[in-house]
C-alpha cells in the first residue's frame, strides 16, 4: 500500500500491484485506488518502462444487487504520450 487519502467522506487506499517476475502480463505495474467499501475508483496502468499508458476511473458510484459499485467509467488510452508515441484520436 501506497497511502490512505480521503475521497467524498471515505478512505480510500492507493495500492501499487507488482506482477511476479515470471507473469506474461504487458504491465510492469498498476496504481488501484479503492475506497473502504471495496468500491475501485481508479486504476493506472503502467509499462515496461514504467510510463503511464492506460487509465480507467469511475465516474459515478450507484448502488447495484445492494452493494456500491462504479456505474459509469472512463478509460484513457496512452495518457501521457511519449516520445514516439502519438495520442489516439479514436481512445
Amino acid at each position: 500500500m501506497l497511502a490512505t487519502e480521503t475521497h467524498e467522506g471515505c478512505a480510500v487506499h492507493v495500492i501499487e500491484a507488482v506482477p511476479h517476475e515470471d507473469a506474461a502480463v504487458v504491465w510492469s505495474k498498476e496504481i488501484l485506488r479503492i475506497r473502504d467499501d471495496d468500491v475501485l475508483l481508479s486504476e493506472a496502468f503502467y509499462d515496461q518502462e514504467g510510463v503511464l499508458v492506460k487509465t480507467m476511473t469511475a465516474l459515478e458510484v450507484g448502488v447495484t444487487g445492494g452493494r456500491p459499485m462504479p456505474i459509469r467509467r472512463d478509460g484513457n488510452n496512452d495518457p501521457v504520450p511519449g516520445p514516439g508515441r502519438e495520442r489516439n484520436p479514436c481512445a
